[in-house]
């Protein structure tokens, strides 16, 4: 019994061990394909960028601070890079579009211009790089970086709105060297081409916002940094101005919203819950890293004006001012936020590695409250492959486990072992000590020379 427990203890560490456990990282790109929450890319805090692809199973329960992170190694980057945005498309649910970033090359030490858009084939674990015709006649400077914006996928296009081109990357001074991006640029996946549009009403540039698409294929951009008319330098913009950019009639809405004031920020996250309400979490002011109130809010897209909420939430598991970060809604239920940067009271210009957040929180947005622990929640009626191979496994490790217990039980409370078979039995023949004895000891002739 006691070598089952230790068997069962050295099980445990090695699981613990081997576990991959990937650094903190913000800037990153994350994408729900699936039961599958990929990160690709990102800032470690390190000398160089990483070109990890990662991803969680969301299948699996676990706890908050023990995340199962799986590494894809056949599905490694071809670009070490930050900045970046990622979408998934909505034809095969299974393709990632990743367009511009800023990228570093670990052998030079050098940050570089990448391939403008890239394609990862999840199925397959595969990147190619896409033709990105016509996008010359929009920017004609080989070496400007586009980065910062965010990715939007409604039937066969990509909108991008904004952004900056970089001319000389640097990661302590990235601002000061970009010029801030004044289309609409429209990729078109099945002709892979760029047509860029510059309406009378387009809103003023801007980066760090984000971008979510409505059911009616309205674009809500919240937040960011913007560069009004005439101004010299970056500021925040008005989160009760929000643009939004309607697909179908390719025309500007500006939305003056109504409720709770919440403070302008930028490098926050968003999700669009299922019944129209876009879930904003953390941010910074400005530059810095510098906090913002709330950490969370809602803004309901179904009120005309949009209105912001700011709900009570209990303190219980709530995460740190992040910044830099992801969030993700799975399955209507959870808000995951994952990796991302702490941000303080005051402007921080280092780039320290204990800042820099790896674990992930869970937002239930039914009840209202931070969670410890993600249980999965398969949907109802269906059983996933993994979800199939996960009951074979527990049916398996039941049995043994089944059969070990039993095993066990007898071995101690009946006290039948290996040597109540070897036993000395009355009236027989020599060589016939060998026998199976009703006793459940075994039985010794008091007469037996060998005793």
């Amino acid at each position: 019994m006691m070598l089952l427990f230790f068997l069962f203890i050295l099980f445990l560490f090695v699981y613990d061990t081997c576990q991959f456990s990937p650094d903190g990282r913000l800037y990153q790109n994350s994408v729900l394909i699936g039961t599958r929450l990929y990160v690709f890319g990102g800032y470690t805090g390190k000398l160089e960028y990483t070109n990890e692809t990662i991803y969680l199973d969301l299948t699996k329960s676990f706890d908050t601070s023990r995340p199962l992170w799986i590494k894809d190694i056949t599905g490694t980057a071809p670009i070490n890079a930050e900045f970046g945005t990622a979408c998934l498309s909505p034809i095969d649910n299974s393709t990632v579009y990743l367009i511009g970033g800023v990228a570093f090359n670990e052998t030079s030490l050098q940050y570089f211009k990448p391939p403008l858009i890239y394609a990862f084939n999840s199925v397959e674990s595969k990147w190619t790089i896409l033709n990105a015709s016509g996008f010359a006649s929009f920017d004609s400077n080989t070496t400007n970086i586009y980065n910062d914006m965010q990715a939007v996928m409604r039937h066969s296009l990509i909108y991008l709105f904004s952004g900056t081109n970089t001319l000389k990357p640097s990661e302590s001074n990235l601002s000061t060297v970009s010029t801030l991006v004044t289309t609409l640029n429209i990729y078109n996946t099945k002709t892979m081409t760029w047509l860029f549009f510059n309406f009378s009403n387009t809103p003023t540039p801007r980066e760090g916002y984000t971008a979510n698409l409505l059911k009616n294929g309205h674009i809500v951009y919240i937040g960011g940094t913007e560069t009004p008319n005439g101004a010299s330098r970056e500021t925040n913009v008005n989160m009760n101005n929000i643009p939004v950019f309607d697909t179908d009639d390719l025309i500007w809405i500006l939305m003056t919203t109504s409720g709770d004031p919440v403070a302008s920020r930028n490098s926050h996250s968003a999700v669009l819950t299922e019944d129209g309400k876009i879930i904003i979490f953390g941010g910074e002011s400005g530059y810095g890293f510098v906090k913002v109130s709330p950490d969370l809010a809602i803004l309901d897209t179904n009120s005309n004006p949009y209105e912001w909420s700011i709900p009570n939430i209990p303190p219980e598991n709530k995460p740190p001012a992040l910044a830099g970060h992801s969030s993700t809604l799975y399955n209507n239920n959870y808000m995951l936020i994952i990796f991302g940067r702490r941000t303080s009271n005051q402007p921080v210009t280092s780039t320290e590695v204990p800042l820099i957040n790896d674990i992930i929180y869970v937002f239930d947005i039914n009840n209202l409250v931070w969670t410890s622990t993600f249980s999965s929640t398969p949907a109802s009626g269906q059983c996933t492959t993994h979800c199939v191979i996960g009951l074979v496994t527990a049916i398996i490790s039941l049995l043994i486990i089944s059969s070990i217990g039993i095993g066990c039980y007898y071995y101690k409370v009946k006290s039948i072992n290996i040597f109540s078979f070897l036993c000395i039995c009355r009236n027989k023949k020599p060589f016939s000590f060998l026998c199976i004895c009703r006793n459940k000891k075994p039985f010794v002739n008091s007469n037996d020379p060998l005793r």
